[in-house]
């Protein structure tokens, strides 16, 4: 994986270069008359289910007591749990096969734990609760660096830069649940990821299905690994 994630970095600066020199001369933000000409068939959506995992166990994890108990111990934490990621982005540069988008985007994934039922047993008795989830939500600026064969497949890297996180903790055992304070540019949410994908047209959309390989650079007690299986879809009704 460490391989993988530094092929990620040396493709990234490989975009940022490339895309450098072509944006000197075929943007497709340009002047006219005064002012920048704003394209339409430029924007995407992208949408994707996201599947997080994180290897290593978490035994115990202690909580704020407005959830109703003191402590949360003797839990396992599920190696596999899933979320969404959506965005909403606009093309920068898309000539010559180089592509470079950034906009707005949100994502989001939950951790599971399972209660080990003697531990549960033998540190809280009382406690009814046997599963908890932890979700954090994440506002990012998104920006995608790619290149395209023809019109066909796509492949380059993406990262999301955190804005505003936050986490919260449920139950389906109790109605309670604990929302923490709201962290701007929390960086141990910063993650790269590589993507490929194929474009095709239908009818006045162009659909790209992508899948995306990457992971959180600086995890805590996040997910380390992420995978994606997403869609990006563009309106090209006045496109050439």
């Amino acid at each position: 994986m460490k391989l993988l994630i530094r092929f990620f970095y040396f493709l990234t600066a490989y975009c940022f270069v490339a895309i450098n020199g072509v944006a000197q001369t075929d943007t497709v933000l340009t002047k006219n008359q005064g002012g920048i000409r704003f394209k339409p068939e430029n924007i995407s959506l992208n949408v994707g289910l996201l599947v997080a995992q994180q290897k290593s166990e978490y035994y115990s994890h202690r909580l704020n007591p407005a959830i109703g108990r003191h402590s949360f111990e003797g839990f396992v934490r599920q190696p596999v749990s899933f979320g969404y990621d959506l965005s909403l982005n606009y093309y920068l540069v898309r000539k010559k096969g180089f592509l470079l988008d950034m906009g707005l985007g949100v994502w989001s994934y939950s951790l599971n734990y399972k209660a080990v039922e003697d531990s549960i047993v033998f540190i809280n008795p009382n406690s009814d609760i046997r599963q908890y989830f932890r979700h954090h939500t994440v506002f990012s600026l998104p920006i995608s660096f790619s290149y395209q064969i023809k019109q066909g497949f796509v492949f380059g890297v993406k990262t999301a830069l955190p804005i505003i996180s936050e986490s919260k903790i449920t139950s389906p055992d109790t109605t309670r649940s604990y929302k923490s304070n709201v962290n701007t540019f929390d960086w141990d949410h910063l993650f790269i990821e590589g993507r490929i994908g194929y474009e095709f047209r239908a009818g006045n959309l162009l659909l790209a299905p992508m899948i995306s390989i990457g992971g959180i650079l600086y995890p805590t007690d996040r997910a380390k690994y992420l995978y994606k299986v997403g869609l990006s879809m563009r309106y090209v009704r006045n496109e050439k």
